[in-house]
Protein backbone atom coordinates (compact mmCIF):
# COMPACT_ATOMS: atom_id res chain seq x y z
CA UNK A 1 0.00 0.00 0.00
CA UNK A 2 1.51 3.38 -1.01
CA UNK A 3 1.45 6.48 1.24
CA UNK A 4 -1.45 8.10 -0.66
CA UNK A 5 -3.66 5.05 -0.24
CA UNK A 6 -2.70 4.74 3.42
CA UNK A 7 -3.53 8.40 4.11
CA UNK A 8 -6.89 8.05 2.35
CA UNK A 9 -7.85 4.98 4.34
CA UNK A 10 -6.69 6.44 7.64
CA UNK A 11 -8.87 9.50 7.05
CA UNK A 12 -11.94 7.25 6.97
CA UNK A 13 -10.95 5.58 10.25
CA UNK A 14 -12.06 8.33 12.59
CA UNK A 15 -10.67 7.98 16.07
CA UNK A 16 -12.65 8.99 19.15
CA UNK A 17 -12.11 12.67 19.92
CA UNK A 18 -10.65 11.87 23.34
CA UNK A 19 -8.06 9.47 22.02
CA UNK A 20 -7.46 11.68 18.98
CA UNK A 21 -6.50 14.47 21.37
CA UNK A 22 -4.22 12.11 23.23
CA UNK A 23 -2.48 11.25 19.97
CA UNK A 24 -2.14 14.88 18.93
CA UNK A 25 -0.50 15.71 22.23
CA UNK A 26 1.94 12.81 21.91
CA UNK A 27 5.41 13.56 20.61
CA UNK A 28 5.69 10.12 19.04
CA UNK A 29 3.83 6.94 18.34
CA UNK A 30 5.52 5.45 21.38
CA UNK A 31 3.92 8.17 23.52
CA UNK A 32 0.55 7.17 22.10
CA UNK A 33 1.19 3.54 22.95
CA UNK A 34 2.19 4.52 26.47
CA UNK A 35 -1.10 6.40 26.72
CA UNK A 36 -2.97 3.20 25.85
CA UNK A 37 -0.77 1.19 28.19
CA UNK A 38 -1.76 3.51 31.04
CA UNK A 39 -5.25 2.04 30.87
CA UNK A 40 -6.40 0.73 34.24
CA UNK A 41 -9.02 -2.07 33.94
CA UNK A 42 -10.29 -1.21 37.40
CA UNK A 43 -11.74 2.05 36.10
CA UNK A 44 -14.31 0.13 34.04
CA UNK A 45 -16.09 -0.88 37.23
CA UNK A 46 -16.93 2.80 37.83
CA UNK A 47 -19.19 3.05 34.75
CA UNK A 48 -22.80 3.75 35.71
CA UNK A 49 -25.93 2.01 34.51
CA UNK A 50 -28.22 4.74 33.15
CA UNK A 51 -31.97 4.74 32.58
CA UNK A 52 -31.42 5.00 28.83
CA UNK A 53 -29.17 1.95 28.86
CA UNK A 54 -31.84 0.02 30.77
CA UNK A 55 -34.50 1.22 28.32
CA UNK A 56 -32.45 0.01 25.34
CA UNK A 57 -31.94 -3.34 27.03
CA UNK A 58 -35.65 -3.81 27.76
CA UNK A 59 -36.67 -2.90 24.21
CA UNK A 60 -34.15 -5.24 22.60
CA UNK A 61 -35.11 -8.08 24.92
CA UNK A 62 -38.67 -7.94 23.55
CA UNK A 63 -37.24 -10.25 20.88
CA UNK A 64 -36.56 -12.72 23.69
CA UNK A 65 -40.12 -12.24 24.96
CA UNK A 66 -41.47 -13.20 21.55
CA UNK A 67 -39.24 -16.27 21.52
CA UNK A 68 -40.63 -17.41 24.87
CA UNK A 69 -44.19 -16.65 23.79
CA UNK A 70 -43.89 -18.47 20.48
CA UNK A 71 -42.31 -21.46 22.17
CA UNK A 72 -45.40 -21.98 24.37
CA UNK A 73 -48.31 -20.50 22.40
CA UNK A 74 -49.65 -23.86 21.18
CA UNK A 75 -49.53 -25.70 24.51
CA UNK A 76 -52.93 -24.84 26.00
CA UNK A 77 -55.00 -24.21 22.82
CA UNK A 78 -53.96 -27.55 21.28
CA UNK A 79 -57.30 -29.34 21.64
CA UNK A 80 -59.25 -26.31 20.42
CA UNK A 81 -57.04 -26.01 17.35
CA UNK A 82 -57.15 -29.62 16.18
CA UNK A 83 -60.65 -30.60 17.43
CA UNK A 84 -63.60 -28.39 16.55
CA UNK A 85 -65.85 -29.88 19.20
CA UNK A 86 -69.64 -29.71 19.28
CA UNK A 87 -70.08 -27.18 22.05
CA UNK A 88 -69.23 -23.51 21.60
CA UNK A 89 -68.54 -21.00 24.30
CA UNK A 90 -70.17 -17.53 24.15
CA UNK A 91 -68.37 -15.48 21.54
CA UNK A 92 -67.19 -11.92 22.07
CA UNK A 93 -68.06 -10.75 18.58
CA UNK A 94 -66.54 -7.31 19.04
CA UNK A 95 -63.07 -8.77 19.59
CA UNK A 96 -63.05 -11.09 16.62
CA UNK A 97 -65.62 -9.61 14.27
CA UNK A 98 -64.44 -9.35 10.71
CA UNK A 99 -62.39 -12.51 10.52
CA UNK A 100 -63.85 -15.42 12.48
CA UNK A 101 -66.84 -15.78 10.21
CA UNK A 102 -64.54 -16.23 7.21
CA UNK A 103 -62.15 -18.61 8.93
CA UNK A 104 -62.66 -22.21 10.04
CA UNK A 105 -63.29 -22.77 13.73
CA UNK A 106 -60.39 -25.20 13.89
CA UNK A 107 -57.70 -26.89 11.80
CA UNK A 108 -58.40 -30.63 11.99
CA UNK A 109 -55.15 -32.60 11.97
CA UNK A 110 -53.61 -35.67 13.51
CA UNK A 111 -51.49 -35.65 16.65
CA UNK A 112 -48.47 -36.37 14.47
CA UNK A 113 -49.18 -33.42 12.18
CA UNK A 114 -49.64 -31.15 15.17
CA UNK A 115 -46.32 -32.44 16.46
CA UNK A 116 -44.77 -31.30 13.19
CA UNK A 117 -46.33 -27.84 13.64
CA UNK A 118 -44.82 -27.70 17.11
CA UNK A 119 -41.35 -29.04 16.34
CA UNK A 120 -40.86 -27.13 13.05
CA UNK A 121 -40.41 -24.10 15.29
CA UNK A 122 -37.11 -25.58 16.52
CA UNK A 123 -35.95 -26.21 12.94
CA UNK A 124 -36.64 -22.58 12.05
CA UNK A 125 -34.90 -21.49 15.24
CA UNK A 126 -31.79 -23.47 14.34
CA UNK A 127 -31.69 -21.90 10.86
CA UNK A 128 -32.20 -18.41 12.28
CA UNK A 129 -29.48 -18.87 14.89
CA UNK A 130 -26.91 -20.15 12.40
CA UNK A 131 -27.74 -17.53 9.76
CA UNK A 132 -27.81 -14.48 12.04
CA UNK A 133 -24.04 -13.98 12.38
CA UNK A 134 -23.30 -12.49 8.93
CA UNK A 135 -26.30 -10.15 9.12
CA UNK A 136 -25.33 -8.90 12.56
CA UNK A 137 -21.73 -8.21 11.52
CA UNK A 138 -22.73 -6.43 8.31
CA UNK A 139 -25.90 -4.55 9.23
CA UNK A 140 -25.56 -4.20 12.98
CA UNK A 141 -27.60 -5.41 15.93
CA UNK A 142 -30.34 -2.77 15.68
CA UNK A 143 -31.16 -3.20 11.98
CA UNK A 144 -31.08 -6.96 12.29
CA UNK A 145 -33.61 -6.90 15.15
CA UNK A 146 -35.83 -4.41 13.31
CA UNK A 147 -35.93 -6.75 10.32
CA UNK A 148 -36.47 -9.64 12.69
CA UNK A 149 -39.65 -8.07 14.05
CA UNK A 150 -40.96 -8.34 10.48
CA UNK A 151 -40.34 -12.09 10.54
CA UNK A 152 -42.30 -12.37 13.79
CA UNK A 153 -45.11 -10.33 12.23
CA UNK A 154 -45.32 -12.46 9.07
CA UNK A 155 -45.15 -15.71 11.03
CA UNK A 156 -47.89 -14.58 13.43
CA UNK A 157 -50.13 -13.51 10.54
CA UNK A 158 -49.84 -16.94 8.91
CA UNK A 159 -50.64 -18.65 12.22
CA UNK A 160 -53.54 -16.40 13.19
CA UNK A 161 -55.32 -16.46 9.84
CA UNK A 162 -54.48 -20.06 8.94
CA UNK A 163 -57.20 -21.79 6.92
CA UNK A 164 -55.27 -25.04 6.53
CA UNK A 165 -52.82 -26.86 8.80
CA UNK A 166 -49.96 -26.18 6.37
CA UNK A 167 -50.37 -22.43 6.97
CA UNK A 168 -49.95 -22.99 10.69
CA UNK A 169 -46.80 -25.02 10.03
CA UNK A 170 -45.40 -22.32 7.74
CA UNK A 171 -46.15 -19.60 10.28
CA UNK A 172 -44.45 -21.59 13.03
CA UNK A 173 -41.40 -22.10 10.82
CA UNK A 174 -41.09 -18.36 10.05
CA UNK A 175 -41.62 -17.50 13.72
CA UNK A 176 -38.91 -20.04 14.56
CA UNK A 177 -36.45 -18.27 12.27
CA UNK A 178 -37.28 -14.98 13.98
CA UNK A 179 -36.83 -16.57 17.39
CA UNK A 180 -33.48 -18.03 16.38
CA UNK A 181 -32.20 -14.65 15.21
CA UNK A 182 -33.60 -12.82 18.24
CA UNK A 183 -32.18 -15.18 20.83
CA UNK A 184 -28.71 -14.75 19.28
CA UNK A 185 -28.69 -10.98 18.79
CA UNK A 186 -30.45 -9.84 21.99
CA UNK A 187 -27.89 -11.30 24.47
CA UNK A 188 -25.07 -9.99 22.27
CA UNK A 189 -26.50 -6.47 22.30
CA UNK A 190 -27.17 -6.55 26.05
CA UNK A 191 -23.59 -7.58 26.81
CA UNK A 192 -22.14 -4.95 24.49
CA UNK A 193 -24.06 -1.96 25.86
CA UNK A 194 -23.69 -2.92 29.53
CA UNK A 195 -21.03 -1.46 31.83
CA UNK A 196 -18.71 -4.28 32.87
CA UNK A 197 -19.99 -4.58 36.43
CA UNK A 198 -23.62 -4.73 35.21
CA UNK A 199 -23.19 -7.25 32.39
CA UNK A 200 -24.94 -10.01 34.32
CA UNK A 201 -27.84 -7.77 35.35
CA UNK A 202 -28.52 -6.44 31.86
CA UNK A 203 -28.10 -9.84 30.24
CA UNK A 204 -30.75 -11.25 32.55
CA UNK A 205 -33.27 -9.13 30.64
CA UNK A 206 -32.93 -11.84 28.00
CA UNK A 207 -33.84 -14.77 30.25
CA UNK A 208 -36.39 -12.71 32.17
CA UNK A 209 -38.31 -11.90 29.00
CA UNK A 210 -38.10 -15.49 27.75
CA UNK A 211 -39.78 -16.83 30.89
CA UNK A 212 -42.23 -13.92 30.97
CA UNK A 213 -43.17 -14.69 27.35
CA UNK A 214 -43.73 -18.35 28.29
CA UNK A 215 -45.91 -17.32 31.21
CA UNK A 216 -48.02 -14.87 29.18
CA UNK A 217 -48.59 -17.57 26.55
CA UNK A 218 -49.71 -19.99 29.28
CA UNK A 219 -52.12 -17.44 30.78
CA UNK A 220 -53.64 -16.40 27.44
CA UNK A 221 -53.85 -20.06 26.39
CA UNK A 222 -55.71 -20.89 29.59
CA UNK A 223 -58.15 -17.98 29.16
CA UNK A 224 -58.66 -18.07 25.38
CA UNK A 225 -57.77 -21.66 24.52
CA UNK A 226 -61.29 -22.49 23.34
CA UNK A 227 -62.77 -23.35 19.96
CA UNK A 228 -63.87 -19.79 19.28
CA UNK A 229 -60.98 -17.92 20.83
CA UNK A 230 -57.72 -19.74 20.07
CA UNK A 231 -56.87 -17.36 17.24
CA UNK A 232 -56.63 -14.56 19.79
CA UNK A 233 -53.74 -16.41 21.44
CA UNK A 234 -51.84 -16.62 18.15
CA UNK A 235 -52.89 -13.07 17.17
CA UNK A 236 -51.17 -11.66 20.24
CA UNK A 237 -47.92 -12.38 18.41
CA UNK A 238 -48.89 -9.80 15.78
CA UNK A 239 -49.30 -7.13 18.45
CA UNK A 240 -46.02 -8.06 20.13
CA UNK A 241 -44.10 -7.85 16.84
CA UNK A 242 -45.52 -4.41 16.05
CA UNK A 243 -44.61 -3.08 19.50
CA UNK A 244 -41.11 -4.51 19.17
CA UNK A 245 -40.59 -3.04 15.69
CA UNK A 246 -41.75 0.46 16.64
CA UNK A 247 -39.81 0.66 19.91
CA UNK A 248 -36.62 -0.48 18.18
CA UNK A 249 -36.61 2.92 16.46
CA UNK A 250 -35.95 4.49 19.87
CA UNK A 251 -32.78 2.58 20.77
CA UNK A 252 -29.18 3.09 19.63
CA UNK A 253 -26.95 0.73 17.73
CA UNK A 254 -24.40 -1.19 19.77
CA UNK A 255 -21.25 0.93 20.09
CA UNK A 256 -19.14 -2.21 19.66
CA UNK A 257 -20.59 -2.67 16.18
CA UNK A 258 -19.23 0.72 15.07
CA UNK A 259 -15.97 0.04 16.86
CA UNK A 260 -15.58 -3.20 14.92
CA UNK A 261 -16.20 -1.24 11.71
CA UNK A 262 -13.45 1.22 12.76
CA UNK A 263 -16.01 4.04 13.04
CA UNK A 264 -14.63 5.16 16.38
CA UNK A 265 -16.39 8.53 16.40
CA UNK A 266 -19.84 6.93 16.15
CA UNK A 267 -18.89 4.37 18.81
CA UNK A 268 -17.84 7.20 21.13
CA UNK A 269 -21.03 9.22 20.56
CA UNK A 270 -23.26 6.23 21.29
CA UNK A 271 -21.24 5.30 24.36
CA UNK A 272 -21.69 8.85 25.67
CA UNK A 273 -25.48 8.46 25.32
CA UNK A 274 -25.49 5.09 27.06
CA UNK A 275 -23.26 6.16 29.95
CA UNK A 276 -24.79 9.61 30.42
CA UNK A 277 -21.35 11.24 30.53
CA UNK A 278 -18.82 12.60 28.07
CA UNK A 279 -15.98 10.94 29.99
CA UNK A 280 -15.84 7.56 28.28
CA UNK A 281 -12.12 7.65 27.51
CA UNK A 282 -11.13 4.77 29.78
CA UNK A 283 -13.78 2.44 28.39
CA UNK A 284 -12.72 3.25 24.83
CA UNK A 285 -9.09 2.73 25.76
CA UNK A 286 -10.03 -0.66 27.18
CA UNK A 287 -11.61 -1.67 23.88
CA UNK A 288 -8.61 -0.45 21.90
CA UNK A 289 -6.09 -2.13 24.18
CA UNK A 290 -8.04 -5.37 23.99
CA UNK A 291 -8.16 -5.21 20.21
CA UNK A 292 -4.47 -4.32 20.01
CA UNK A 293 -3.40 -7.14 22.29
CA UNK A 294 -5.53 -9.59 20.30
CA UNK A 295 -3.91 -8.37 17.07
CA UNK A 296 -0.43 -8.67 18.55
CA UNK A 297 -1.16 -12.22 19.71
CA UNK A 298 -2.37 -13.19 16.26
CA UNK A 299 0.72 -11.61 14.70
CA UNK A 300 3.03 -13.46 17.08
CA UNK A 301 1.37 -16.76 16.16
CA UNK A 302 1.63 -16.01 12.45
CA UNK A 303 5.19 -14.70 12.50
CA UNK A 304 6.67 -17.84 14.11
CA UNK A 305 9.71 -15.90 15.11
CA UNK A 306 10.26 -13.92 11.91
CA UNK A 307 9.32 -10.61 13.48
CA UNK A 308 10.83 -10.82 16.96
CA UNK A 309 10.38 -7.15 17.63
CA UNK A 310 6.79 -7.88 18.76
CA UNK A 311 7.75 -10.74 21.06
CA UNK A 312 8.52 -10.47 24.72
CA UNK A 313 7.92 -7.60 27.11
CA UNK A 314 9.01 -4.93 24.69
CA UNK A 315 6.23 -5.67 22.21
CA UNK A 316 3.95 -2.95 23.57
CA UNK A 317 6.52 -0.24 22.93
CA UNK A 318 7.34 -1.53 19.47
CA UNK A 319 3.69 -1.58 18.44
CA UNK A 320 2.97 1.99 17.38
CA UNK A 321 -0.29 3.93 17.46
CA UNK A 322 -0.15 4.44 13.69
CA UNK A 323 0.43 0.72 13.25
CA UNK A 324 -2.54 -0.02 15.46
CA UNK A 325 -4.92 2.22 13.51
CA UNK A 326 -3.73 0.57 10.29
CA UNK A 327 -4.26 -2.89 11.71
CA UNK A 328 -7.77 -2.22 13.01
CA UNK A 329 -8.87 -1.28 9.52
CA UNK A 330 -7.36 -4.45 8.11
CA UNK A 331 -8.36 -6.99 10.76
CA UNK A 332 -12.02 -6.10 11.40
CA UNK A 333 -13.67 -9.45 11.65
CA UNK A 334 -14.61 -11.42 8.67
CA UNK A 335 -15.16 -14.24 11.15
CA UNK A 336 -18.04 -16.39 9.98
CA UNK A 337 -19.76 -19.44 11.37
CA UNK A 338 -17.45 -21.52 9.18
CA UNK A 339 -14.14 -19.69 9.56
CA UNK A 340 -14.33 -19.59 13.36
CA UNK A 341 -13.80 -23.36 13.48
CA UNK A 342 -10.41 -22.89 11.83
CA UNK A 343 -9.19 -20.43 14.47
CA UNK A 344 -7.50 -22.17 17.36
CA UNK A 345 -7.96 -19.25 19.76
CA UNK A 346 -11.72 -19.96 19.81
CA UNK A 347 -11.61 -23.76 20.20
CA UNK A 348 -12.13 -23.65 23.95
CA UNK A 349 -14.92 -21.07 23.64
CA UNK A 350 -16.78 -23.13 21.05
CA UNK A 351 -16.54 -26.34 23.09
CA UNK A 352 -17.59 -24.48 26.20
CA UNK A 353 -20.70 -22.79 24.79
CA UNK A 354 -21.83 -26.03 23.14
CA UNK A 355 -21.62 -27.95 26.41
CA UNK A 356 -23.33 -25.12 28.32
CA UNK A 357 -26.30 -24.99 25.95
CA UNK A 358 -26.71 -28.73 25.38
CA UNK A 359 -26.11 -29.40 29.07
CA UNK A 360 -28.89 -26.96 29.93
CA UNK A 361 -31.34 -28.79 27.68
CA UNK A 362 -30.26 -32.24 28.87
CA UNK A 363 -30.87 -31.19 32.47
CA UNK A 364 -34.51 -32.01 31.74
CA UNK A 365 -35.88 -28.54 32.37
CA UNK A 366 -38.00 -28.43 29.22
CA UNK A 367 -39.75 -31.64 30.22
CA UNK A 368 -41.16 -29.65 33.12
CA UNK A 369 -42.16 -26.72 30.90
CA UNK A 370 -43.52 -28.73 27.98
CA UNK A 371 -45.03 -31.71 29.74
CA UNK A 372 -45.93 -30.46 33.22
CA UNK A 373 -49.62 -30.43 32.30
CA UNK A 374 -49.34 -34.05 31.12
CA UNK A 375 -47.54 -35.03 34.32
CA UNK A 376 -50.08 -33.24 36.53
CA UNK A 377 -53.07 -34.66 34.60
CA UNK A 378 -52.09 -38.17 35.73
CA UNK A 379 -52.63 -37.06 39.33
CA UNK A 380 -55.28 -34.31 39.19
CA UNK A 381 -58.24 -33.07 37.19
CA UNK A 382 -57.62 -31.23 33.91
CA UNK A 383 -58.59 -27.87 35.42
CA UNK A 384 -56.30 -28.37 38.44
CA UNK A 385 -53.49 -29.52 36.14
CA UNK A 386 -53.81 -26.34 34.07
CA UNK A 387 -53.73 -24.18 37.20
CA UNK A 388 -50.62 -25.96 38.52
CA UNK A 389 -48.96 -25.50 35.11
CA UNK A 390 -49.68 -21.76 35.30
CA UNK A 391 -48.15 -21.71 38.77
CA UNK A 392 -45.02 -23.39 37.34
CA UNK A 393 -44.71 -20.51 34.89
CA UNK A 394 -45.31 -17.91 37.60
CA UNK A 395 -42.66 -19.41 39.88
CA UNK A 396 -40.23 -19.41 36.95
CA UNK A 397 -40.85 -15.68 36.40
CA UNK A 398 -40.47 -14.83 40.10
CA UNK A 399 -37.19 -16.67 40.59
CA UNK A 400 -35.77 -15.34 37.34
CA UNK A 401 -36.49 -11.85 38.69
CA UNK A 402 -34.67 -12.80 41.88
CA UNK A 403 -31.66 -13.68 39.75
CA UNK A 404 -31.49 -10.02 38.67
CA UNK A 405 -30.41 -9.10 42.18
CA UNK A 406 -27.83 -11.86 42.66
CA UNK A 407 -26.21 -12.56 39.30
CA UNK A 408 -23.65 -9.76 39.61
CA UNK A 409 -23.02 -10.45 43.29
CA UNK A 410 -22.06 -14.11 42.99
CA UNK A 411 -19.28 -15.58 40.81
CA UNK A 412 -20.66 -17.31 37.71
CA UNK A 413 -19.17 -20.71 38.59
CA UNK A 414 -20.52 -20.70 42.14
CA UNK A 415 -24.02 -19.74 40.97
CA UNK A 416 -23.99 -22.36 38.21
CA UNK A 417 -22.82 -25.23 40.42
CA UNK A 418 -25.28 -24.33 43.18
CA UNK A 419 -28.10 -24.36 40.64
CA UNK A 420 -27.02 -27.73 39.19
CA UNK A 421 -26.65 -29.39 42.59
CA UNK A 422 -30.12 -28.21 43.63
CA UNK A 423 -31.56 -29.48 40.33
CA UNK A 424 -29.90 -32.86 40.89
CA UNK A 425 -31.47 -33.17 44.34
CA UNK A 426 -34.87 -32.02 43.05
CA UNK A 427 -34.83 -34.55 40.21
CA UNK A 428 -33.93 -37.25 42.74
CA UNK A 429 -36.88 -36.20 44.87
CA UNK A 430 -39.14 -36.36 41.81
CA UNK A 431 -37.93 -39.90 41.07
CA UNK A 432 -38.66 -40.97 44.67
CA UNK A 433 -42.15 -39.45 44.50
CA UNK A 434 -42.91 -41.36 41.28
CA UNK A 435 -41.88 -44.71 42.78
CA UNK A 436 -43.68 -44.01 46.05
CA UNK A 437 -46.70 -42.53 44.22
CA UNK A 438 -46.81 -39.51 46.53
CA UNK A 439 -48.60 -36.82 44.51
CA UNK A 440 -47.86 -33.95 46.89
CA UNK A 441 -44.13 -34.75 46.87
CA UNK A 442 -44.17 -34.90 43.06
CA UNK A 443 -45.70 -31.42 42.85
CA UNK A 444 -43.19 -30.03 45.36
CA UNK A 445 -40.24 -31.55 43.53
CA UNK A 446 -41.35 -30.13 40.16
CA UNK A 447 -41.54 -26.66 41.68
CA UNK A 448 -38.12 -27.19 43.28
CA UNK A 449 -36.67 -28.01 39.86
CA UNK A 450 -37.91 -24.64 38.56
CA UNK A 451 -36.67 -22.77 41.63
CA UNK A 452 -33.23 -24.37 41.23
CA UNK A 453 -33.03 -23.70 37.50
CA UNK A 454 -34.33 -20.15 37.15
CA UNK A 455 -31.55 -18.13 38.86
CA UNK A 456 -28.60 -20.21 37.61
CA UNK A 457 -28.64 -22.83 34.89
CA UNK A 458 -31.39 -20.86 33.12
CA UNK A 459 -29.68 -17.53 32.32
CA UNK A 460 -25.99 -18.38 32.74
CA UNK A 461 -25.41 -20.33 29.49
CA UNK A 462 -26.69 -17.32 27.53
CA UNK A 463 -24.66 -14.86 29.61
CA UNK A 464 -21.40 -16.81 29.65
CA UNK A 465 -21.67 -17.46 25.91
CA UNK A 466 -21.34 -13.71 25.32
CA UNK A 467 -18.35 -13.44 27.69
CA UNK A 468 -16.06 -16.10 26.22
CA UNK A 469 -15.76 -14.51 22.75
CA UNK A 470 -14.16 -11.20 21.82
CA UNK A 471 -16.10 -8.58 19.85
CA UNK A 472 -14.80 -9.93 16.55
CA UNK A 473 -16.12 -13.45 17.07
CA UNK A 474 -19.20 -12.83 19.20
CA UNK A 475 -21.64 -12.91 16.27
CA UNK A 476 -20.39 -16.22 14.89
CA UNK A 477 -19.80 -17.66 18.36
CA UNK A 478 -23.24 -16.77 19.63
CA UNK A 479 -24.84 -18.18 16.48
CA UNK A 480 -23.10 -21.48 17.13
CA UNK A 481 -24.01 -21.36 20.82
CA UNK A 482 -27.72 -20.90 20.18
CA UNK A 483 -27.59 -23.43 17.36
CA UNK A 484 -26.41 -25.97 19.91
CA UNK A 485 -29.29 -24.94 22.19
CA UNK A 486 -31.84 -25.49 19.42
CA UNK A 487 -30.36 -28.89 18.59
CA UNK A 488 -30.58 -29.90 22.24
CA UNK A 489 -34.18 -28.66 22.42
CA UNK A 490 -35.13 -30.61 19.30
CA UNK A 491 -33.45 -33.84 20.45
CA UNK A 492 -35.15 -33.68 23.83
CA UNK A 493 -38.52 -32.72 22.34
CA UNK A 494 -38.67 -35.66 19.94
CA UNK A 495 -37.25 -38.24 22.36
CA UNK A 496 -38.80 -37.49 25.75
CA UNK A 497 -42.23 -39.06 25.28
CA UNK A 498 -40.82 -42.31 23.90
CA UNK A 499 -38.07 -42.29 26.55
CA UNK A 500 -40.65 -41.72 29.26
CA UNK A 501 -42.75 -44.57 27.91
CA UNK A 502 -39.76 -46.92 27.88
CA UNK A 503 -38.12 -45.95 31.18
CA UNK A 504 -41.18 -44.97 33.20
CA UNK A 505 -40.22 -43.96 36.73
CA UNK A 506 -36.52 -44.09 35.85
CA UNK A 507 -36.79 -41.27 33.29
CA UNK A 508 -35.50 -38.46 35.51
CA UNK A 509 -32.44 -40.49 36.50
CA UNK A 510 -31.19 -39.94 32.94
CA UNK A 511 -31.27 -36.17 33.50
CA UNK A 512 -29.49 -36.57 36.83
CA UNK A 513 -26.75 -38.48 35.00
CA UNK A 514 -26.29 -35.66 32.48
CA UNK A 515 -26.12 -33.08 35.28
CA UNK A 516 -23.20 -35.00 36.78
CA UNK A 517 -21.39 -35.41 33.44
CA UNK A 518 -21.67 -31.77 32.42
CA UNK A 519 -20.99 -30.58 35.97
CA UNK A 520 -17.64 -32.41 35.98
CA UNK A 521 -16.75 -30.86 32.62
CA UNK A 522 -17.60 -27.35 33.83
CA UNK A 523 -15.57 -27.87 37.00
CA UNK A 524 -12.38 -28.46 35.04
CA UNK A 525 -12.88 -26.32 31.93
CA UNK A 526 -15.23 -23.43 32.74
CA UNK A 527 -13.25 -20.30 33.71
CA UNK A 528 -14.74 -17.57 35.87
CA UNK A 529 -15.99 -14.76 33.59
CA UNK A 530 -17.54 -12.31 36.03
CA UNK A 531 -16.05 -8.80 35.60
CA UNK A 532 -13.36 -10.11 33.25
CA UNK A 533 -12.37 -9.18 29.71
CA UNK A 534 -12.01 -11.80 27.00
CA UNK A 535 -8.23 -11.53 27.30
CA UNK A 536 -8.36 -12.35 31.00
CA UNK A 537 -10.82 -15.21 30.50
CA UNK A 538 -8.84 -16.73 27.61
CA UNK A 539 -5.74 -17.10 29.81
CA UNK A 540 -7.48 -20.11 31.38
CA UNK A 541 -8.31 -21.79 28.06
CA UNK A 542 -6.69 -25.18 27.51
CA UNK A 543 -8.06 -26.36 24.15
Amino acid sequence: MDDTQKDTRKTSLQMPLILENDLSESTSNRDYDENLNSFDPGTLENSKLTKFCIFCGLVVSLASFQFGYKMSELNNPKDAIINCGKSQDPLNAKLIAGYTSALPKCLPMSETYFGVATSIFAIGGLIGSLASGPFVSKYGRKKTLMFNSTLFFIGSVFETFATKPIMLVLGRFISGIGSGVGIVVAPMYLTEIAPMRYRGLLNLFNQMNIVFGIFVAQVLGYVFGTVNHWRLVLGFGILASLINGVTMLMVVESPRHFFNLSDFRSAENILIKLRGTSDVSEELKGWMVGHRNSSVAQTNNADTGVNNSRNGSSSNNEYSGEQYIDEIGQTEPKITLFSIFRMKKYYHSLILVATLQIGQQFSGINTVFFYSNTIFSKMFSQNMSSILTLMIGLVNVIFTLIAVFIVDRIPRRKLLFTSMIMMFLSLGLQTVSMFAKINALSVISLFMIIVSFAPGYGPLPFLISTEVFDSQAIAAGNSFSLGANWIGTFILGVSFLSMNESLGNYTFIVFMFFLVVFGVFYYFYLPETKNKTFGEVSEEFVF
